[in-house]
């Protein structure tokens, strides 16, 4: 996807660049509009809201499944979505799921990664890989220390 289509996504939910507002944003979130998608997913898989709509400008879901599980962020600014492999222990890893691994090379446990990108891509969505979504984009946010990147303006804007 081009920067040009970011930017205006981001302007869209938003509503400026310059003096940003949540609150389109806010009141998306409120209405829960992703249920449906969580109706796709199996039942093997345990699905668990840990949305912050304090943070985040999206829904957010750890999916666990035997032997691995991912948060997986819905962005209510535009149809993106990215995931993060969960940690053993529980807690997000930073180590990015999107894209899914080639066949050939699905590990143990990747294969159910494979499967909720088939279902995430199937509802629409586009799905970030990191390198996307360290880009930076034009938005001022108040609590931001430098460059807004993809990631804060998409996801969760702390």
């Amino acid at each position: 996807m081009t920067a040009t289509a970011y930017v205006e996504f981001v302007r869209r939910a938003y509503g400026s660049l310059e003096r940003p507002t949540y609150h389109a944003i806010l009141k998306l979130l409120e209405r829960d509009p992703y249920r449906t998608l969580r109706s796709d997913f199996p039942p093997s898989w345990s699905v668990e809201d840990v949305t912050d709509e304090n943070d985040d400008v999206g829904s957010v879901w750890w999916i666990t499944w035997g032997g691995g599980g991912v948060e997986l962020r819905l962005s209510m600014v535009g149809p993106y979505a990215t995931a993060f492999r969960l940690h053993p222990e529980g807690y997000a890893t930073g180590e990015c799921a999107f894209p899914p691994a080639a066949e050939s090379e699905l590990a143990a446990g990747r294969e159910e990664e494979r499967r909720l990108a088939n279902i995430v891509g199937g509802a629409g969505f586009a799905l970030l890989p990191r390198a996307e979504l360290d880009r930076t984009v034009p938005l001022r946010l108040a609590d931001a220390d430098g460059p807004v990147t993809l990631y804060e303006a998409l996801f969760s804007y702390v």
